[in-house]
């Protein structure tokens, strides 16, 4: 009986065919529009955009570790010469309200420049040193997306910068 189909197994093939085809069709015709109402509603712009957002709060974050690595070294360094650390104030500005991803000059402000740190240009972040019993903290906060929720960052005498708020607050 090779090769020789049975009527009841050509009628069980055209039944499963019918099945599938009238499952089949609704789902694809649901997935295509589900693509089409995706393209036209921006969905691949707006994804992009969101990553892009994201991929761009991450990079000026650098700013912040590099800047709290150097204050810390500067720190260091001034301890090393004169035998104490130097605190400072936020600058260039206090962490409150909302934030931005605009940068600000940081100017000249006196505890910095007494121990020999000021960023390389204009910043998107505020820093500032405080003194503990064995050493000293510097702490970087920004809020690139302007939420209200800043992004903090920490060096001491003994660890380089590490950030201190989850990942995902920029």
């Amino acid at each position: 009986m090779s090769g020789e189909h049975s009527l009841e197994a050509l009628d069980r093939h055209a039944r499963n065919r019918f099945l599938v085809g009238m499952l089949g069709v609704p789902l694809v015709l649901t997935a295509v529009g589900g693509v089409v109402a995706f393209i036209a509603l921006g969905g691949p712009a707006k994804l992009l955009a969101s990553v892009s957002d994201t991929e761009k709060y991450r990079q000026a974050q650098g700013e912040c570790r590099f800047n709290v690595n150097a204050l810390r070294t500067s720190q260091k360094a001034f301890h090393a010469e004169y035998d104490r650390f130097v605190p400072t104030e936020w600058a260039p500005f206090e962490p409150t309200g909302l934030g931005s991803i605009e940068r600000v000059e940081f100017g000249m402000p006196e505890a910095f420049y007494e121990v020999g740190w000021v960023p390389d240009g204009p910043v998107r972040s505020t820093y500032r040193v405080q003194l503990t019993e064995t050493g000293f903290v510097v702490e970087c906060r920004m809020d690139l997306d302007a939420d209200g929720e800043w992004a903090v960052f920490r060096g001491t005498e003994a660890a380089r910068a590490e950030r201190v708020t989850p990942d995902g607050v920029f």
